[in-house]
């Protein structure tokens, strides 16, 4: 997860900024074209406003026998939020 002061200045009133964008589409594409560590994955899901693909990057957590998708930006992503909240 990024420190909070990393996390203020690229997501501003939670959205990306224009740096934030740029640095996760550079690692979303890394992570697809397999050139990152392997638990390093690109996420695709579909805007809940715009409709469209949005990928960005993720990583997989190996924790007590299983395999967990984990949020670099913690849990109040959109598509870590469960629906509601």
């Amino acid at each position: 997860m990024l420190p909070d002061v990393v996390r203020r200045c690229l997501y501003r009133q939670r959205h990306a900024s224009r740096l934030a964008r740029l640095l996760n589409a550079a690692q979303a594409w890394l992570a697809a074209a397999g050139a990152g560590p392997r638990w390093l994955v690109t996420v695709e899901v579909t805007g809940r406003r715009s409709g469209k693909t949005i990928s960005f990057p993720a990583v997989i957590a190996d924790y007590d026998n299983g395999r967990y998708l984990v949020s670099m930006l913690g849990e109040d992503t959109n598509w870590v939020r469960r629906p509601g909240m």
